[in-house]
């Protein structure tokens, strides 16, 4: 029952644009011990799936500004490829360590801009 919640959760949280990404592959590592990789490849589909929904939606509303989608969507596509090759040839605690300092910056930058405005 908890992992069912733990995803309504985290399926809430990012459709109000809030970075539960990062909240899943906690849960997924701290409470189900769920292998770093393996956690991030989940989150990955979760948001996969998530974010395919809300562009349908938004382009349906006609709320997309096209050139930021398809600059946006090319370099995710270019990126995954080496993405993946080096997450195949890092240790999980090497792995789980770049995730976590990821997010840390990630979350010092909102902070900066915040406090700007």
């Amino acid at each position: 029952m908890l992992h069912y919640f733990a995803g309504f959760a985290a399926a809430v949280l990012t459709g109000l644009g809030v970075g539960s990404g990062g909240l899943l592959v906690l849960y997924l590592t701290s409470v189900t011990h769920t292998p770093q990789l393996d956690a991030q490849m989940t989150n990955l589909l979760f948001f996969i799936l998530a974010s395919s929904l809300a562009t349908i939606w938004n382009i349906r509303r006609k709320r997309i500004y096209y050139p930021a989608l398809c600059l946006l969507s090319a370099t995710a596509i270019l990126g995954i490829i080496p993405g993946t090759l080096i997450s195949l040839y890092i240790s999980q605690s090497l792995l789980r360590k770049c995730f976590g300092g990821l997010l840390s910056l990630l979350g010092l930058i909102q902070l900066c801009k915040n406090k700007k405005k």
